[in-house]
């Protein structure tokens, strides 16, 4: 919108050299007055006349206030900005830039645009307050207005900007707070989360540190009586291979008594008693009874030597170690929460050794059979892969289980989330096994097969691998 330009007041010759000769006077007077109190209300006046600019200053200045004058419209601006006035007064008539045009300019920098306007002009017509008030003024007095009248409208405007300016930097105070309350919350709330890990982590780590002590006594208790039962079990294989010597020998002296019709008879009944025990089929049966007495102990011994690995007793920390007797252990310990429901399927290829710490490994894919046997509501199929490409080992555990639905994908690692009831799992055996993935500078993912369960996918980098990221680094 373009702004008229308005025709100034003339004075007649006679007024104006009054108002010359007034204003060399006033100029003088105000040169000889001391410094204005900085903590007096700022003020702006703005006119092109240097008569009303000191009439005012003197005026207001006589009433409290701190005035600082300018004497056109670029002037009134850089003023305005360097002194941060509770109010301006503007005259309406000036060259170059009206008031109008100043007042717009003002309202159009943030930092200026609380700032009331308080036009000042010798014209009364209702058309050019409208326009005043349109371009941001807050109200309109006349150059000859009585000085009451003056002081009483400017106090208002400046109390209300007061008022403003206060009310704004509480707000300004109330929103710093308000911030500093929700970091402090947030900084809370963080730490109260660590706590909750930490404790989680502590109580994992004493029931990991009971199962170990636990494992090792059991393997303890255990070993003994497994030792002297296979020791007994190859004593007694070598005991039968003599009484199966003797029975032969025996067997051809029957053979020969039978022959001779004097010891017939007295052989007779112990001949019977032979066939009728059967012993043929006995000497042939204890063989294949103690083959499997031997093969059961075995067994027990490996269950025992994979728990005592598990549980660390031995372990001297991170060693070279390979990935899949690690999971086979696993496997042995977690058996007995897999057998009745889940088909284990193993498809193990062959992978260089990888140095970690195979007790917190060994946590990892025990965490991940037991969620996969209990994925399966009935029964299903979980399959072990294994393999190495040439960059990191991996390892897959795929369950037939009812899977992860699409909006709990993201937050499984998340602690202290489970999808199960109450009392049934605490939501940390995940988040714990990504830690411990991690802490080794390998990953742990999780993908979902639509109505076909999951897959648990954990990579650890070689030796080779890592060394070579370091090189890169």
């Amino acid at each position: 919108m373009t702004t008229p330009t308005l025709d100034r007041p003339r004075l007649d010759s006679s007024a104006q050299q009054a108002a010359d000769t007034t204003e060399i006077d006033v100029a003088a007077s105000v040169a000889a007055e001391p410094p204005q109190n900085e903590s007096r209300p700022p003020l702006l006046v703005v006119d092109d006349y240097a008569f009303f600019r000191t009439r005012w200053k003197l005026c207001l200045e006589k009433h409290g206030f701190n005035v600082h004058t300018a004497e056109n419209g670029a002037e009134a601006i850089r003023r305005a900005a360097s002194v941060g006035p509770l109010a301006i007064l503007l005259d309406v008539h000036m060259p170059d830039m009206n008031g109008y045009e100043v007042c717009l300019a003002i309202k159009a920098q943030p930092q200026l645009a609380d700032i009331p306007v308080i036009f000042v002009t010798s014209e009364g017509e209702t058309s050019k307050k409208v326009q005043g008030f349109e371009t941001g003024g807050v109200d309109y007095i006349s150059k000859t207005a009585h000085e009451s009248e003056l002081i009483a409208r400017v106090r208002t405007h400046v109390r209300v900007a007061s008022l403003q300016r206060e009310l704004k930097e509480h707000r300004n105070e109330l929103e710093q707070q308000l911030i500093e309350i929700r970091e402090y919350a947030a900084r809370e709330q963080e730490m109260t989360t660590r706590i909750q890990e930490q404790q989680s982590q502590l109580l994992a780590a004493d029931k990991m540190a009971a199962i170990g002590k636990l494992a090792a006594g059991m393997a303890h208790e255990i070993n003994n009586p497994i030792g002297f039962v296979s020791s007994n079990l190859n004593s007694l294989v070598r005991y039968i291979a003599d009484m199966k010597l003797v029975l032969s020998a025996y067997d051809g002296v029957v053979r020969a008594c039978l022959q001779d019709e004097r010891l017939a008879h007295q052989i007779e009944p112990a001949r019977r008693m032979y066939q009728e025990k059967d012993i043929d089929f006995i000497v042939d049966d204890v063989d294949e009874l103690l083959r499997d007495s031997i093969e059961g102990t075995e067994r027990v011994r490996k269950i025992v030597a994979d728990m005592r690995a598990f549980s660390h007793v031995d372990g001297p920390g991170e060693v070279e170690a390979i990935v899949n007797d690690i999971l086979d252990r696993s496997l042995t310990v977690a058996w007995n929460e897999l057998k009745h429901k889940a088909e284990v399927v193993k498809e193990y290829g062959d992978m260089p050794p990888v140095r970690c710490d195979g007790a917190k490994i060994g946590q990892v894919f025990l965490n991940l059979l037991i969620n996969a046997g209990q994925a399966i509501p009935e029964h299903g199929t979980i399959t072990l892969r294994t393999g190495y490409d040439g960059r990191v080992v991996w390892v897959e555990i795929q369950d037939t289980g009812t899977g992860i639905s699409e909006e709990n994908l993201p937050k499984i690692f998340d602690p202290f989330f489970t999808t199960k009831d109450v009392g049934e799992g605490t939501g940390l055996g995940l988040h714990l096994s990504l830690g411990i993935v991690h802490a080794h500078g390998g990953q742990l993912t999780a993908s979902s097969i639509d109505g076909n369960g999951a897959i648990m996918r954990v990579e650890l980098p070689t030796r080779d691998s890592a060394a070579s990221e370091g090189d890169a680094t």
